[in-house]
């Protein structure tokens, strides 16, 4: 897939992580880190204009695995989450 070219710039850009002890305070919804990631692709003119279409939440999804940030359920609300990666706050942009 060629979206996977600008998922790690979109971590450097958008996300903290820790992939050494993958803290449980850094963590993200499955829904909130691809809703970020569409926004982030977007705007970098990554899908705007162009003929290929922008994968499904699932995809990206598996791509977020695949570079070893484990998922879980969280017991509180049942939100599926990702360990050792959270969004940056706007003031840390």
């Amino acid at each position: 897939f060629e979206e996977a070219d600008i998922i790690p710039q979109f971590i450097d850009d958008r996300c903290e992580v820790d992939t050494q002890t993958f803290s449980e305070e850094l963590r993200v919804t499955k829904k909130a880190l691809a809703d970020a990631w569409r926004n982030y692709a977007t705007s970098t003119g990554e899908y705007k204009g162009s003929k290929k279409p922008m994968p499904g939440r699932n995809t990206f999804n598996s791509k977020i695995e695949s570079r070893g940030f484990p998922s879980r359920r969280c017991s509180s609300n049942g939100a599926q989450m990702f360990i050792g990666i959270r969004l940056k706050d706007e003031d840390e942009l």
